[in-house]
């Protein structure tokens, strides 16, 4: 089951990941991404 999240960024970081979106991916899809692998770097980085 999944949760939906919406949340509001600037237009320097909306920018940044329309250019990391291609057509196979969408800006969610990449923002998704990011957030994930900060959640983990954060796991991380307090062990």
């Amino acid at each position: 089951m999944s949760k939906q999240i919406t949340i509001d960024v600037s237009d320097e970081i909306y920018e940044f990941l329309k250019i990391k979106a291609d057509e196979s991916e969408t800006i969610e899809m990449i923002a998704v991404n990011y957030l994930e692998e900060g959640i983990n770097l954060e796991k991380t980085l307090r062990q």
